[in-house]
């Protein structure tokens, strides 16, 4: 296995950590405050945390725009196009945050990091009533991450939560742990590539 094999599985391992324990947070945040709260505190900090990148980025933008003399016209018809698909944006957001958050209050941490961790392989398919191709690897790569997510969100609230495992469940965290396994092993057509 090569370095950048070996990193990009890394990565993709510490993606579904931080997924699967950020069920237990969210969890965990039920039991002081309500989903709404919970929500509105994740987005201020979210936006805390982007409003310094958003000035350093323009920041930079204007630098290069000014050393290839680009010049970057703002009428009003690109703001109004930009606000209107914002507040559409943040509207499905919303309720896509809201939805998530009460139900993580109404069940358990695995079965909520599955059911959102479905997009990963609906995008996809749903993609093909577009006539959008969805290869092969993308879509090994989205059942590979949905798969350790909710490995690692049973097992998280297992540790983390004390909640009581079922053998079936047992059994399907080592299913698909052995799929992830069995999908990092080298095949001849990685070698062509």
């Amino acid at each position: 296995m090569n370095k950048f094999v070996l990193r990009q599985s890394l990565i993709l391992l510490l993606t579904a950590v931080i997924w699967g324990v950020a069920f237990v947070a969210q969890s965990v945040g039920m039991d002081y405050v309500e989903p709404f709260t919970f929500i509105a505190v994740r987005n201020v900090i979210g936006a805390l945390v982007l409003i310094p990148c958003i000035a350093l980025m323009d920041r930079i933008n204007k630098r290069q725009d000014s050393k290839s003399g680009a010049n970057t016209i703002k009428n009003k018809g690109n703001v109004r196009t930009l606000i209107t698909v914002g507040i559409c944006c943040g509207i499905c957001l919303f309720t896509a945050s809201s939805l998530q958050q009460f139900g993580v209050k109404y069940t358990t941490v695995g079965k909520a990091g599955f059911i959102t961790a479905m997009y990963m392989v609906l995008v996809p398919i749903v993609g093909i009533f577009f006539h959008k191709k969805a290869g092969k690897k993308m879509l090994a790569a989205a059942s590979l991450i949905l798969s350790l997510e909710s490995v690692v969100s049973v097992l998280a609230g297992w540790i983390i939560l004390h909640q009581a495992l079922t053998p079936r469940q047992i059994i399907g965290c080592i299913l698909a742990f052995a799929a992830i396994v069995l999908v990092q092993l080298p095949n001849k057509a990685d070698k062509t590539e």
